[in-house]
């Protein structure tokens, strides 16, 4: 059975792993025109085209793949069925009779639960203790509809969207095989999405890694791993905005205001970094990154920071809102 694939972002490189090493001919890869990448916004291929040029594979680049003009290459494709795994692109519904066998989405939640952009860092910012891989054909309505493959992964309480997101990857690719196979066998069955639970991860904005040291320190930990690599939990010192790349929570009791500087631990198996007093419990920063900066051990970055046990950081943004969700 030829599979199309139409990937952008790093999710769907397992998936196009996977097809080519089956016996199901990859028919070729459709993504995104390159786009500026970097602080010097040079033009690049999405790392789904990188990989199709890596593996000398056709590859389809168009402006929006529901342009009527699109039809005509696709078909020469000549695929019996398409997969559409982090793509970024809202497709019409009569793109999906372009294959005989429609097309299906590879979605890394457990469906109706998150569905939309960001699934994997809401996953994460909620708190959730199980995540999990969707196999379902593509209908009108974004992320709705029918479920031919539905899996969980637990999640381990330092998973980052990083982690998380690269076993949700290879659980995806495993499972898009598993229907791929059941499809062109004749025995694929498919149930509706229950109509409980669903929920929206919506895209995720920069005002969302504001970090209010009013909050509790898990949550801001939560937001510290599922908000890496974009848009990342951040604060303002001095009037420059810090990242904090890494951080671990403290169960301690306090009597410091939110946003306290309170001095250096080492909680077990981490480096020294800096005790920030919080709403409830204490964050320990262990790696920081200023703006224009390179991203240092929390040591080495409060001392250019130079601030002292005591100071207060700010639970404010110059703009309105914002803060962990």
């Amino acid at each position: 059975m030829r599979v199309a694939v139409l990937g952008a972002g790093d999710f769907a490189v397992p998936v196009l792993d996977a097809v080519l090493a089956s016996h199901h001919p990859l028919a070729g890869v459709v993504s995104r025109p390159d786009r500026p990448h970097g602080r010097h916004h040079r033009k690049a291929p999405s790392p789904a085209a990188a990989w199709a040029t890596r593996n000398q594979c056709p590859l389809l680049t168009p402006p929006r793949v529901s342009d009527p003009g699109f039809e005509e290459p696709f078909r020469r494709l000549g695929a019996d069925v398409a997969v559409v795994v982090d793509f970024g692109e809202i497709l019409r519904p009569f793109v999906f009779e372009w294959t005989a066998c429609g097309f299906f989405g590879v979605h890394p939640s457990l469906l109706p639960r998150w569905r939309g952009a960001a699934p994997i860092p809401w996953t994460i910012l909620s708190g959730d203790r199980v995540a999990g891989v969707s196999v379902f054909r593509l209908s009108a309505s974004v992320d709705t509809g029918n479920l031919a493959f539905r899996g969980e992964v637990t999640l381990d309480d330092r998973d980052t969207s990083t982690t998380l997101g690269k076993r949700l990857g290879r659980a995806g690719a495993a499972a898009l095989l598993d229907v791929v196979d059941r499809l062109e066998g004749g025995n694929l069955t498919e149930v509706s999405q229950p109509a409980e639970g669903a929920t929206v991860a919506r895209k995720l904005e920069r005002r969302d890694g504001f970090l209010r040291w009013e909050f509790d320190a898990r949550r801001l930990d939560a937001a510290v791993r599922a908000l890496a690599p974009w848009p990342c939990a951040w604060f303002t010192v001095g009037g420059r905005d810090v990242k904090v790349l890494r951080s671990v929570p403290l169960d301690v009791s306090h009597a410091a205001a939110p946003g306290t500087v309170l001095g250096w631990g080492t909680p077990p198996g981490e480096s020294e970094g800096v005790r920030i007093a919080c709403g409830s419990g204490e964050l320990v920063l262990l790696e920081l990154q200023s703006t224009g900066r390179r991203p240092l051990p929390a040591p080495e970055w409060l001392r250019g920071a130079r601030l002292s046990p005591g100071d207060v950081l700010s639970s404010s943004m110059t703009e309105d809102g914002g803060g962990p969700p």
